[in-house]
């Protein structure tokens, strides 16, 4: 790779890091918003409807723009998304402070409104980047990295919300959190501006194609829906994963979100197991590497969650999980298997988690992020394969709408709970996995 090429992954993967950790606070905002607002389940899940709506809204827009607009896409290249996304996040996260100030719940939902609209751009750029960063038979391989390093931000993440936004009662620590990030957002930004050229890497393609001719790629058309219901699914999850916990092992949200980080962890885990998979390492060598950077994950962890002294004995659970990933992703390394086996798996934990509960429920629940991992880069690398490369910034503004999924479900389940309880609202996210089954199956029939 040109210099030029590993300075941008460098940047990328930065990037990611930056999205992951505060997407991954909004399911601190929710247990935060429902104790000190008096909210319900269902009006504290609106922080997701908020946050990624924006995508769905966002990327229409995009889309509209890009068809009207002569020289939309030579003139939006995926340098200017990123600049502009970055500027929307960190104007956002400023916005968090006077909300803060003034107790507001309506003016949180904006300020994630605007945080969300300034991911869009992230997304719409970084995922076509990264599989063009370098050889195209390790493009997966590289966006379960990126992937990856999103995911240590959201194992990173609990660890700092925990004590500062649900063990603080006023709303100062979120203030103080988001106005460091949003400092952040605009140094990122300024990476970013230097590290990046105007270089084709950086550039959308041009062309006079329509981007209905997308729709006639039944695979993207199916990847559309499959993205919807992962994102939905993983969301409703992490979001009321603190409150589920509270319910069944009866400990403190602290606490709960404390082990927040085994769920995002095992999402971070399984990313570079699976970049390590995808990659072109000697078969012989993939398993060591594989073991060695499990070890080494697991160890950051366990560690910090035993020094926050939480039970070692799910973290014990937890890496015997992981061995057995490791011995799936050394043997298996198509993406399709993969996708179709690890929704089967997070299918049998959900139904266990729902219908039975527990202790049993609670530690199993914790690891559907380690068989979450593979699945945003496999899906969208399975949906995007087909289709021209003239289209794929198109398409991919449209698999990015589907993160709409996120908004949508998570409110869904929250009415559940108000209904039903927490434990069955968690049928929600069961669905979501049938779905991704069916289109792992399908797919693998049309390769055939």
């Amino acid at each position: 790779m040109k210099q030029a090429g590993k300075q941008s992954l460098i940047a990328m993967l930065f990037v990611f890091f930056g999205w992951g950790f505060v997407t991954c606070l909004n399911d601190f905002l929710i247990p935060k918003f429902t104790t000190e607002l008096s909210l319900s389940h269902y009006q504290a899940n609106l922080v997701q409807f908020a946050f990624f709506g924006a995508y769905f809204f966002v990327s229409l827009l995009f889309i509209i723009l890009g068809s009207i607009v002569p020289g939309w896409t030579r003139m939006m290249t995926n340098r200017t998304n990123l600049l502009v996304g970055l500027s929307l996040a960190a104007i956002g996260s400023f916005m968090m402070i006077p909300a803060g100030m003034a107790v507001q719940f309506n003016m949180f939902l904006l300020a994630l409104l605007v945080i969300g609209a300034g991911f869009t751009f992230l997304q719409i750029a970084a995922n076509p980047m990264m599989l063009r960063l370098g050889n195209p038979d390790t493009a997966a391989s590289r966006l379960n990295m990126a992937q990856g390093f999103n995911s240590l931000a959201y194992t990173v993440a609990p660890l700092i919300a925990a004590g500062i936004f649900l063990a603080i009662v006023d709303f100062h620590g979120v203030m103080l959190m988001y106005g460091i990030l949003g400092i952040a957002f605009l140094l990122l930004g300024a990476v970013i501006w230097f590290s990046i050229p105007k270089t084709k890497i950086a550039a959308v393609a041009k062309t006079d194609a329509k981007i209905s001719d997308l729709f006639k790629h039944p695979i993207m058309i199916a990847g559309m829906t499959a993205i919807f219901l992962y994102v939905g699914g993983e969301v409703s999850i992490g979001s009321n994963l603190v409150t589920y916990l509270t319910s069944e092992l009866h400990v403190k949200p602290e606490s709960a979100g404390i082990m927040l980080a085994i769920y995002w962890g095992g999402a971070m885990i399984g990313r570079f197991l699976g970049s390590i998979a995808m990659s072109q390492v000697q078969k012989g060598k993939k398993f060591f590497y594989m073991l060695l950077t499990a070890i080494v994950l697991l160890g950051l962890i366990g560690g910090i969650n035993t020094i926050k002294g939480l039970n070692p004995d799910t973290i014990f659970v937890f890496a015997m999980i992981v061995l057995a990933a490791c011995l799936v992703f050394n043997r298996i390394s198509d993406k399709r298997l993969l996708l179709s086996g690890f929704a089967v798996i997070n299918i049998i934990i959900v139904a266990i988690a729902t219908f039975v509960g527990g202790a049993l429920g609670a530690y199993l629940l914790l690891s559907v992020g380690l068989f979450n991992s593979i699945m945003w880069s496999n899906i969208f690398d399975i949906a995007t394969e087909t289709v021209p490369a003239e289209l794929v910034s198109a398409a991919s503004s449209l698999l990015i709408m589907m993160i709409f999924g996120g908004a949508l479900l998570p409110p869904l389940q929250g009415k559940l709970a108000d209904l039903i309880g927490i434990k069955l609202s968690f049928l929600v996210p069961i669905v979501s996995y049938i779905y991704i089954f069916g289109f792992a199956v399908f797919c693998k029939r049309l390769e055939k």
